[in-house]
């Protein structure tokens, strides 16, 4: 009888330790679900919320890492589960809808993460022809802000098209497609656009406007980042609407810039049919000779310029002869000259002002028309060189306007990739030279300084604001915790302000409500983008990472202390004399500058967060933010020593 009981103690003890190691780990896997989907391995995670519950399964895709993992993978698991039972398929389908239905509903944090993830969940669903569903979905993504992101929010409207057509509702699909036809500037980077035409051409065909519809089959055939496979369909499908390659070729609406792509896409999708020929590789050589046709026109900005006559056509102005020639004047033309932007951030729309000035000089007798999203306007108030336009609302017709610089498809961007790693542009410099604005004309004119102002009207309230908050008068600085891409975050932002409010007040400024950062003598700053930067205007000092405050802290020569990781701050801050940067060292970190972006990892951890920024610690930001000298630059030699065996920064 006591071996018996004892062996049952034993037993319950055994049990019981059980229960707790499978509660530990329950909660370890949950703790590594997020961790795991915020390094983007998205096969891992979404495998891991598939042995979740139901329940744990819907509350893990609050976090939006793992949400943009889980539709991420979703295609794969769909696509083997589809083949071995559609019924379990078409429920499984069922039930991730109604959990972003549930989260759509829930008010969460909705940031580009979840917008990503809905944008590749619809495309999923639409692949798989479960309409409905799909349509559900866009609505979420729109109902939750998807506009803040334009070129997230422009696929969708894409994508709620094509879906409008299929099920019959086509006259709905025609007017948005038209409508991203004549308005060309809405749409996202010209990396987007490819996977785009397609569902276009479905529509405006379906619908028979074929003049649009024309246009965009062009506009494919010459897309330098569609890929061999649909740059091969466009052009067969070409053959088929002109009946022959000759009759496409003579066509007297298509310009030569449009042409030349086709001709020689032609040639390379023929030898690539036969299959003894493609076996041999002959058709390779047409390939890239196709690619760097695309490449040298795209580099002549002929679409830029828009110089098709299609285009030309479909938006009631003249014809051309094609490209336009550079340089050569007719006479005075004063007709207004229009940028476009369809989206932030914020720090490139201000870097953009130094380039738009210079541009307002260079054409005194003419406009500036610039069109930007009405919620980015207050950012320009008080420019004068140039007349602001809603993007997504004011009727503009691009063929009365001498040139169209299109800022959408962001040349910084391309830039800073076509230099990597030894990226020696700025973006002030990168966008002036977009708009036609030399360096040195920049230097001779407006300089390399961001500009805005701040009204007296604010500024008296920020003073009032201010006052009443620091009775004791303490010297105020203001923080910028959180830049627009984690990997641009220092893990050490709220230790610093917990250190810097014990003899300081503290002014943390953010767009939304965050955790944390609940110290005495801290305030979080939660106010319009003006109200805010009125607020840091009266600061003695700012500390910010590779933000937006960066750029308004030059604009009003507070002097800043900045933390940087990842990309060159040295490039970034270079004509920024108010600014005291702190990088990591390129002794501890020879691949410092790395350029990466959100979704590229670090080369040290394969993860998300940029690990030179440790190397950065409190001590360096206090001192930095105590001391009145900025650090001298190097002297020549130290620069050509760091370059011969670093690089470029």
């Amino acid at each position: 009888m006591t071996i018996t009981l004892a062996k049952a103690q034993q037993q319950m003890h055994i049990a019981h330790r059980s229960e707790l190691l499978a509660e530990t780990h329950e909660s370890t896997v949950a703790l590594n679900l997020r961790s795991i989907a915020f390094e983007n391995h998205h096969a891992p995670v979404f495998h891991a919320w598939l042995n979740l519950g139901p329940d744990e399964r819907c509350d893990a895709l609050r976090d939006r890492y793992v949400f943009y993992s889980v539709c991420r993978h979703f295609s794969v698991y769909l696509t083997d589960l589809a083949k071995v039972d559609f019924e379990k398929a078409r429920h499984f389908v069922s039930q991730v809808v109604e959990m972003v239905t549930n989260l759509g509903d829930s008010h969460i944090s909705y940031l580009e993460e979840w917008f990503k993830g809905i944008d590749a969940l619809t495309a999923t669903l639409t692949e798989f022809n479960y309409l409905p569903e799909a349509r559900e979905v866009v609505g979420i993504g729109f109902r939750t802000g998807v506009t803040k992101f334009p070129g997230i929010a422009q696929s969708l409207t894409v994508h709620a098209a094509y879906l409008d057509a299929l099920v019959g509702r086509r006259d709905k699909a025609a007017k948005v497609a038209l409508r991203l036809v004549h308005r060309p500037y809405l749409l996202p980077s010209r990396r987007e656009m490819p996977k785009l035409y397609q569902k276009l051409m479905y529509i405006l065909a379906a619908n028979n406007h074929l003049s649009e519809y024309r246009l965009v089959l062009w506009k494919g055939v010459a897309s330098l980042h569609a890929n061999a496979a649909l740059r091969d369909a466009f052009v067969s499908q070409i053959v088929k609407t002109y009946r022959g390659v000759a009759r496409a070729l003579v066509h007297r609406e298509v310009s030569l810039g449009y042409r030349l792509p086709f001709l020689i896409g032609n040639l390379a999708r023929i030898v690539g049919s036969v299959r003894p020929l493609r076996l041999l590789g002959i058709d390779q050589p047409l390939r890239w000779l196709h690619f760097v046709s695309l490449y040298l026109l795209d580099i002549a900005g002929f679409r830029g310029r828009g110089g098709s006559r299609l285009t030309e056509t479909m938006q009631g102005g003249r014809r051309s002869a094609g490209i336009p020639l550079v340089g050569f004047k007719w006479g005075a033309d004063t007709r207004p000259v229009l940028v476009t932007r369809a989206m932030g951030g914020i720090g490139d729309l201000l870097m953009m002002t130094p380039g738009l000035n210079a541009l307002a000089l260079k054409h005194p007798g003419g406009r500036i028309d610039f069109a930007i999203p009405r919620s980015f306007h207050p950012i320009f108030e008080g420019l004068k060189s140039v007349r602001l336009l809603d993007i997504n609302e004011d009727e503009i017709d691009i063929s009365r306007y001498r040139r169209w610089i299109n800022l959408t498809d962001c040349p910084a961007g391309r830039v800073e990739a076509r230099q990597y790693p030894n990226v020696r542009k700025n973006r002030i410099e990168i966008f002036a030279r977009a708009m036609g604005i030399s360096k040195r004309r920049l230097r001779r004119t407006t300089g390399f300084l961001p500009e805005y102002s701040v009204t007296e009207p604010e500024r008296q309230w920020a003073k009032n604001f201010v006052r009443s908050l620091n009775p004791e008068g303490l010297p105020v600085v203001g923080v910028q915790p959180f830049a627009a891409d984690s990997y641009r975050n220092w893990p050490y932002m709220e230790a610093l302000v917990e250190r810097l409010a014990q003899t300081r007040l503290v002014l943390v400024f953010h767009h939304e409500d965050f955790p944390g950062y609940d110290f005495k003598n801290v305030i979080k700053i939660r106010q319009p983008i003006r109200n805010s930067i009125a607020l840091a205007e009266q600061c003695h000092r700012l500390v910010v990472l590779d933000s937006s405050f960066l750029h308004f802290s030059a604009a009003l020569r507070i002097r800043t202390v900045v933390v940087f990781g990842a990309v060159s701050g040295r490039l970034r801050v270079r004509d920024y004399p108010n600014v005291h940067l702190l990088a990591p060292r390129k002794a501890e970190f020879p691949c410092y500058p790395c350029w990466r972006y959100e979704q590229k990892p670090c080369h040290l951890t394969n993860g998300r967060e940029s690990i030179c920024f440790r190397s950065i610690q409190i001590d360096d930001v206090i001192s930095a933010l105590d001391c009145d000298r900025l650090p001298s630059e190097p002297r020549p030699y130290e620069r050509l020593k760091s370059w011969a065996l670093y690089g470029r920064e």
